[in-house]
């Protein structure tokens, strides 16, 4: 029981130094999630961070459609608001190109 307690003490404060220190850029994982979220019948294949700049990151997503083969890119890249927060700029389409 004490074993756990510490346990637990010790992953609250990782985490907590850990996230005090990030300026909560967008990961490889933020820009598959949000991939699949906008087109939930795509397969992505890879993604490369694409640029990584003071304001921007942008990630290029190589993906393909349920039941196809060729393979398509998309680049979705995030800006940094006035208010520091990270968020899709442009819009990615509606539909997959």
């Amino acid at each position: 029981m004490v074993t756990r307690i510490v346990m637990t003490i010790v992953i609250a404060a990782f985490i907590s130094a850990t996230s005090s220190c990030s300026d909560h850029r967008p990961e490889e994982a933020d820009a598959k999630a949000e991939f699949m979220r906008l087109y939930p019948t795509a397969e992505i294949v890879s993604v490369r961070m694409s640029e990584d700049e003071v304001v921007a990151r942008s990630f290029d997503i190589t993906y393909r459609r349920a039941a196809e083969t060729q393979r398509k890119r998309l680049n979705l890249q995030y800006m940094k608001n006035d208010q520091g927060v990270y968020s899709l700029s442009p819009p990615p389409p509606s539909d997959l190109p």
